[in-house]
């Protein structure tokens, strides 16, 4: 093992980067895009081996390899106007990751959704859901591994998954300086492939906002976000199959206020600047032990 500390990391990233997108109005109530991006990441940084200390727990590991990633996405979607006011969009998704020194060398999702508008006077409403699918590949242990895993463990981001969302957006000018906007979206995570890890989670969100245009340069946006994370997982106290299960619940209240100014028409804007502060509370439950509450307070300014 070399001598600590280095000099240098000797760091070094190969990266390749490819976008190609077509937009094709096929009639004047039709439109088609297109969209292939490809991202190369290779971290060729070297990683001195170095003798692993005792774990605390069975499910430590260590790795000492940089993470190569092969990442390629296409997508096309079709926009088209049903009737004044009325606009809809179908499209797919395909994403195919590629990953080394990984349990799993490539990951193909598929996904497809429905989006639809409809717009009168001063009002909007926007509604959309999706349906994807994540296979992947062979689940293998990682070479050189100090510290071995369950072999019935799924890692969550690696996993089969299959994913439902549906969202519902609504937008009424009250007058012509207030707007409010209510929203609800939704997730549900199912990983039916998965013996030990997490095998299901649900996602709500709910939003509410209100824009108000104090002048003709000057606007103030007030909001709330409640969200809602639940999931469910299996583990093992003997490294073998499932014998406990175990749920937690992550409840995110946010409310923040944000201005916008326009300094010079067309050329400058200063904003939106935003303060928000949000309350997390997380609780766990075992079927050998309650796992206490652990609210966080954090405040963010953003500009």
């Amino acid at each position: 093992m070399p001598a600590l500390p280095g000099t240098s990391a000797n760091a070094r990233a190969e990266t390749l980067n490819a976008n190609i997108k077509l937009t094709s109005a096929v009639t004047d109530r039709l439109r088609l895009n297109a969209t292939y991006t490809h991202d190369n990441r290779d971290n060729q940084t070297p990683r001195p081996h170095t003798p692993p200390f005792p774990p605390t727990c069975s499910w430590c590991s260590q790795n000492q390899h940089a993470l190569q990633l092969y990442p390629g996405q296409a997508e096309t979607e079709r926009d088209y106007r049903i009737a004044t006011g009325t606009k809809g969009a179908v499209g797919i998704d395909y994403d195919s990751r590629k990953r080394t020194f990984q349990e799993v060398d490539k990951t193909p999702r598929i996904r497809s959704g429905e989006r639809s508008t409809q717009s009168a006077g001063q009002r909007r409403f926007d509604l959309q859901g999706a349906h994807g699918e994540r296979s992947a590949s062979g689940y293998k242990a990682v070479p050189l591994i100090a510290f071995p895993e369950n072999p019935l463990l799924r890692k969550f981001y690696l996993a089969n998954r299959t994913r439902d969302t549906a969202g519902l957006r609504a937008d009424i000018g009250v007058t012509e300086k207030i707007n409010v906007g209510l929203g609800v979206d939704s997730s549900k995570d199912d990983y039916s492939d998965s013996s030990i890890g997490l095998t299901s989670g649900n996602d709500l969100s709910l939003n509410g906002d209100v824009s108000m245009a104090l002048t003709e340069t000057t606007s103030v946006t007030v909001f709330a976000v409640r969200q809602e994370i639940k999931s469910k997982q299996s583990g093992s106290q003997i490294f073998a199959g499932p014998d406990w299960t175990g749920e937690t619940k992550d409840t995110i209240d946010t409310v923040g206020i944000g201005v916008k100014h326009v300094a010079i028409k067309d050329k400058l804007d200063i904003g939106p600047i935003t303060w928000s502060r949000a309350h997390v509370a997380q609780s766990a439950s075992a079927p050998v032990r309650q796992i206490p509450d652990s609210p966080i307070s954090p405040r963010r300014w953003t500009a």
